[in-house]
């Protein structure tokens, strides 16, 4: 990605796309070379500029944003910025490379430039209530209520998810915490995320070793003595489960 990010702003809402500008104030690799309001000047401005970026709103008056991607004739990248989340598993199909909810988070919008940045592709879109997950070819449409834990896989992540297969997905955990809500879940130590309602009970198997128990799982989750404590600590500020001592 080159050091000065050639940007257009596409979105019909004059004050939408003031918000953004003011946003990206904070970004200054970040270049706007053209605004439009809809598919033909954003697709004039995208050939006249070669633009890097593109920032794509999806409701256009009558049109869809998508309609401009097999407009274009190269492809940059493209973060969709609507109102509506109902189109992230579209999103995926065409590639884009995030999708961020109205009115724009400014800690959502800086990790979608970062992956742009590194040139890194998202694996998830989410919002306050939901989250899109693909695996592959997978995908898949959940309530954050659905995850019982995340656990670090490197690069990676996997998604455990009530009723079904994990899911690995390219998303650090520390992204995680960006994204997720900010409440009900909570990061135990470097490699494990939980959700609150999730766990059933907290056992001490010895002065090292505590197992987790959570609801739909009969193996209990492994935690070292230390994420053990922070967990318990975590609990019992939050008006715990039942806790057994062995």
């Amino acid at each position: 990605m080159p050091s000065r990010i050639r940007t257009v702003l596409v979105d019909d809402e004059k004050a939408s796309r003031l918000r953004l500008r003011t946003l990206l104030d904070d970004h200054p690799d970040i270049h706007i070379v053209a605004e439009a309001t809809d598919i033909a000047s954003a697709a004039a401005a995208c050939e006249l500029h070669s633009p890097d970026l593109v920032l794509l709103d999806i409701q256009l008056r009558r049109e869809n944003g998508f309609a401009l991607i097999p407009r274009l004739k190269y492809r940059p990248k493209i973060i969709f910025v609507t109102a509506h989340p109902q189109f992230g598993a579209q999103a995926f199909d065409v590639q884009a490379n995030d999708y961020l909810l109205k009115p724009v988070n400014p800690a959502r919008l800086t990790l979608a430039l970062d992956r742009i940045r590194t040139e890194r592709p998202t694996d998830v879109i989410a919002d306050e209530t939901r989250v899109t997950l693909r695996e592959n070819k997978r995908v898949q449409v959940i309530p954050w209520s659905r995850i019982s834990h995340i656990e670090s896989a490197q690069n990676y992540s996997r998604v455990h998810v009530h009723g079904d297969t994990p899911m690995l997905v390219r998303r650090s955990l520390a992204e995680w915490d960006r994204l997720m809500p900010k409440t009900g879940f909570h990061r135990i130590g470097r490699s494990l995320i939980l959700r609150r309602a999730s766990i059933q009970k907290i056992q001490s198997v010895s002065r090292d070793i505590h197992h987790v128990f959570l609801i739909e799982s009969s193996a209990p989750l492994v935690l070292s003595r230390q994420a053990g404590r922070i967990l318990i600590r975590i609990l019992e500020e939050t008006d715990p489960p039942s806790s057994n001592d062995a």
